[in-house]
């Protein structure tokens, strides 16, 4: 596969996966018509355009769940401080 090839099956997969339809498969007939993949090839594409799409997405809403995070370990940490608390 060529670097353009894979540029423009990377943006349809950034398209196609925020749509209701099933990515997936969109990119599995799209990689083994138009790009001349084999049957071989279609795993590895797959897992990294899905890799991708989740890097973007936590890229994208990084901040959030940071958020999430500090806010689970507060939890947390109170929870331990009144176990601790009440074995006195």
């Amino acid at each position: 596969m060529d670097i353009l090839s894979a540029i423009l099956l990377g943006l349809l997969q950034g398209i196609a996966e925020w749509l209701p339809i099933s990515s997936k498969t969109l990119d599995t007939f799209m990689f083994l018509q138009f790009f001349g993949g084999n049957t071989s090839q279609v795993m590895p594409v797959l897992l990294y355009l899905h890799l991708g799409t989740f890097f973007a997405a936590l890229f994208y809403f990084r901040a959030r769940l940071f958020q999430i995070i500090m806010e689970f370990s507060e939890v947390r940490s109170i929870s331990q401080f009144k176990k601790s608390e009440a074995s006195f």
